[in-house]
């Protein structure tokens, strides 16, 4: 490879990728591919126009399938590297991958790999906002995607949503505004591909990030609605742990709205119950989040007078006043028996025989514990993304 780089084979290998001979661009491509596999090399080759020269093979797309499969193979593996991801965001670039993704007529191994590239880019912070800012609407696009017939392809895209998902409050705020159908096609994502753990996970994670975007006035900007869809899937996926993580926090995050907590009433008795009964610790601190907003201090005097009525008289809710007190028994002091603690007595001090009492409690009482524990961020979830 030294002696391609010194006497110009990389040059030379990108003109030739313009010869309109399928061998000539064949053999051209996969000596590219093949260099670019060295990853102390890939930073040197992008100076030399290969990012350029592999894009304008995707955008003639006049290739054969072996000549794209090296093509984007060897984009995917520039878009891995920190150095030379900005490369591939530039101009229409996004687009052209998109555009291939979309193609129903494109060769199938071209369209993973291209999706596989946007998902490389995803993972890549340092371009995070360029993709979610670009000017020819690559990130509405890339949801559009999620509506895709295809399995594969909507792994991958529910999962490139998922790592995007875990920037900063800007990078959220503008996926949730890009978008007024955003919330509608994750529903029918969720909803089509309801056997799918793969998917199921990633678009679930993406819920939960993006529920903890507040706008100015400190509201959520994703739809409340939002939480019956998260607890559907708790509901129908309990033995993934995975799935179950990522509905309890997206859950915990939008009961923090006083008017999103009246939607989870309806789903005390089975999703939080379950999730009370998780053999997962994080699964449960989760729930007791949940719990612990539909009865803090500054919600509505209703919503909690409901909590309190529901624990009492329906059946499927009473699990949850036995399971919390159990918490309490044999977590003793630890900081998930303290907040089951305050959470038991909060629901006691509530007299459900008259309505609109008082609580019993104080605000300094209601907020005296800590609930760091369980406040877990965007970027924890990473690790259960599956990757590529």
């Amino acid at each position: 490879m030294c002696r391609l780089l010194q006497y110009g084979g990389i040059e030379a290998a990108c003109l030739l990728l313009k010869d309109s001979s399928p061998d000539t661009q064949a053999g051209a491509s996969m000596a590219l591919y093949h260099i670019t596999r060295d990853p102390s090399e890939r930073e040197r080759l992008a100076s030399k126009g290969v990012v350029e020269a592999l894009y304008g093979v995707v955008r003639r797309r006049k290739a054969d399938d072996l000549t794209m499969k090296h093509c984007l193979g060897g984009l995917c593996l520039c878009a891995s590297t920190q150095s030379i991801a900005p490369r591939l965001v530039k101009n229409d670039h996004l687009r052209l991958l998109l555009d291939c993704v979309s193609d129903t007529s494109a060769f199938t191994t071209s369209r993973i790999l291209a999706i596989r590239i946007v998902l490389a880019l995803a993972r890549q912070e340092s371009v995070q906002e360029a993709i979610v800012m670009d000017k020819n609407g690559a990130l509405k696009r890339l949801v559009q995607c999620l509506e895709l017939p295809e399995e594969d392809l909507v792994v991958v895209t529910a999962q490139s949503l998922a790592f995007l998902s875990t920037g900063s409050e800007p990078i959220k705020t503008r996926i949730v505004q890009c978008d007024t159908a955003l919330h509608s096609v994750l529903c029918r994502t969720a909803e089509k591909w309801s056997t799918s753990v793969s998917v199921l996970s990633n678009i679930s994670c993406t819920i939960a990030n993006l529920a903890s975007v507040t706008s100015d006035s400190s509201r959520l900007l994703i739809p409340g609605t939002t939480a019956g869809v998260l607890c559907v899937i708790a509901n129908t996926h309990e033995d993934s742990y995975e799935i179950q993580r990522h509905c309890g926090r997206g859950l915990g995050n939008l009961s923090v709205v006083p008017t999103n907590a009246l939607r989870l009433l309806p789903y005390l008795g089975t999703t939080i119950v379950r999730m009370l009964h998780s053999s997962n610790v994080t699964v449960r601190s989760h729930a007791l989040r949940v719990m612990d907003n539909l009865t803090v201090v500054t919600m509505a005097t209703p919503t909690r007078q409901q909590v309190a009525e529901l624990i009492k008289e329906d059946p499927q809710c009473q699990p949850i006043g036995t399971r919390l007190q159990l918490l309490v028994d044999q977590m003793g002091d630890n900081r998930t028996g303290r907040i089951a603690t305050t959470i038991v007595e909060r629901l006691q001090s509530i007299d459900t025989t008259t309505p609109h009492t008082a609580y019993g409690t104080n605000s300094a009482t209601d907020t005296s514990h800590d609930t760091s524990s369980i406040l877990d961020t965007a970027a924890e979830d990473q690790e259960w993304m599956r990757t590529p």
